[in-house]
């Protein structure tokens, strides 16, 4: 099974400064705006599990999925959930 981090309320995802420093001690790799990082990241879920007071104004939670399934992750005001990827068209 794949784990995925989302926030599970309204208002978006957002690691606090801490999170953050954690991320980079633990060797991950945290893009220019760190709402960009990749949600299956390891340190990502283990933060997620140890600490998830390190989000700023939203509520992680982790989302597990079979590991065959290519997955997106889709919002309504800040709230996210997990959907498998398919195509669309205007």
């Amino acid at each position: 099974m794949q784990q995925v981090v989302i926030n599970c309320v309204y208002g978006g995802f957002q690691l606090s400064d801490t999170g953050i420093a954690f991320l980079k001690d633990h060797g991950s790799i945290v893009p220019e705006y760190p709402t960009q990082i990749a949600r299956d990241d390891p340190n990502l879920v283990k933060l997620a599990r140890i600490a998830p007071d390190q989000a700023s104004y939203c509520k992680l939670e982790i989302v597990e999925i079979p590991d065959d399934v290519e997955w997106v992750i889709q919002e309504y005001d800040g709230a996210e959930w997990v959907a498998e990827k398919h195509r669309t068209w205007p």
